[in-house]
């Protein structure tokens, strides 16, 4: 005896308002079967256990979010050799699962009962928790044959079962947000013999001895201060390259040199940080606050090199490092969600070697809680005055004047400035 589930024209990816419509197959070579119920369910499930083994059996649940049933079978029968059905559902964009919060929100999760359904999300196993996943979230659809009525509430479960996993992404309108640029300022003053000059001779290059000497006369290593601006997006697509912007401004009136050094970046190395997050539940599946056990809370990171910089390069004004530095979000990361009890956020890490005047300078640069969409098609239209992070023509993102440098709410098609000091 068996059930089959059988899609028509399946789909690689689902999304909100897609159908879902196939046949359910009942097939048996001997044994015939009393049921009751035939019944397929579509269903949005939420997984988690906490990473100490021990309490792994306490401390674990399983959150329907959304739940749809059908039931194929007009009245009771017995069911042999083959029987087929048809079904079909419509995805759902939000739980309609009303939760009670926790007693303490937090920015990572998502309290509002109503929340939009996460992306499926399977990640890798738990050092902690052995060969045990910390965290699942699956969409799939589930049949039972439930034979006959042991009371008015209880079924005997006949124990033919069948389910069909999906992947499924959220609604795009719930990711929409404005192109904003985070940036970074820092100030570096580099003294060395070779940013010395001599008055009256700014019509020539000094050599190196006559810098050595013009140092100890006057006691004391002439400086060059100079700021590093880098900026970068907080939206970035899966699949698809990160704009990063990295330029440099000389504070003239404190320069000692004959003109302004040239800064050179040496190294730069870009890291996506991936942090998961879960809340404990209890087996009664309602919300718990647990002030002494260790494992009501737990999270924990992934570290991803997106791409290092392999060749020096002379900054100026403004630098695109795209042109010189090709990297994208990894295709098979999964987009940024926040549920009740599981979220997924990222921050980008950036740290980068510069060097003037033969000294070299430190700069890093780490981006919290950026968001990451997935690439969705591009087969809607943006709502009134909300903007869409994402590349018009293919692998195109906006260039710095389309990013909106580094305003507060960069538009694209605004013009491009370095903040008001540097106009």
């Amino acid at each position: 005896m068996s059930l089959g589930i059988s899609i028509i024209e399946p789909q690689a990816v689902y999304r909100p308002g897609d159908q879902i419509a196939g046949t359910l197959t009942f097939t048996s070579s001997s044994k015939s079967v009393p049921a009751q119920q035939v019944l397929i369910s579509l269903k949005h499930i939420s997984k988690c256990r906490f990473g100490l083994a021990e309490l792994e059996t306490l401390y674990s649940a399983n959150i329907c979010l959304n739940e749809q049933t059908i039931e194929l079978l007009e009245a009771p029968t017995t069911l042999s050799t083959s029987q087929e059905w048809t079904f079909k559902f419509i995805i759902p964009d939000s739980t309609g699962f009303h939760l009670t919060p926790f007693h303490e929100p937090s920015r990572l999760y998502n309290d509002d009962p109503d929340q939009v359904l996460p992306p499926t999300f399977n990640p890798l196993k738990s050092q902690t928790s052995g060969s045990q996943e910390r965290v699942k979230i699956t969409m799939g659809l589930y049949a039972e044959i439930v034979s006959e009525k042991v009371s008015s509430n209880v079924f005997k479960r006949e124990g033919i079962s069948e389910s069909l996993l999906l992947d499924f992404l959220p609604p795009r309108k719930a990711y929409l947000v404005e192109w904003e640029m985070a940036t970074k300022q820092v100030n570096f003053v580099a003294k060395s013999p070779l940013l010395a000059e001599i008055n009256g001779h700014r019509d020539r290059s000094l050599s190196i001895k006559e810098k050595m000497l013009t140092t100890l006369k006057s006691n004391s290593l002439p400086s060059a201060s100079f700021d590093i601006l880098m900026s970068l997006p907080r939206v970035a697509v899966v699949g698809q390259p990160v704009p990063l912007f990295i330029g440099v401004h000389h504070e003239q009136a404190k320069n000692h040199a004959q003109e302004s050094p040239a800064v050179t970046l040496k190294s730069l190395v870009v890291k996506l940080e991936a942090l998961t997050g879960i809340r404990g539940l209890s087996e009664s599946k309602s919300l718990f606050r647990a002030e002494n056990l260790p494992a009501s809370h737990s999270s924990w990171t992934k570290t991803t090199e997106l791409g290092r910089l392999t060749n020096s390069i002379e900054l100026a004004e403004i630098t695109d490092l795209r042109e010189h530095l090709h990297f994208r979000i990894p295709d098979d990361t999964i987009q940024s969600f926040s549920t009740f009890n599981i979220a997924r956020t990222y921050s980008l890490s950036i740290s980068a070697v510069l060097e003037c005047a033969k000294q070299k300078f430190n700069l890093n640069f780490d981006l919290n809680l950026m968001k990451l969409l997935a690439a969705h098609d591009q087969d809607q239209e943006n709502p009134p005055g909300v903007l869409q992070p994402m590349p018009a023509n293919g692998d195109r993102l906006p260039t710095w004047e389309e990013s909106g440098g580094y305003g507060e709410h960069g538009i694209p098609g605004e013009k491009a400035e370095f903040p008001p000091q540097y106009a």
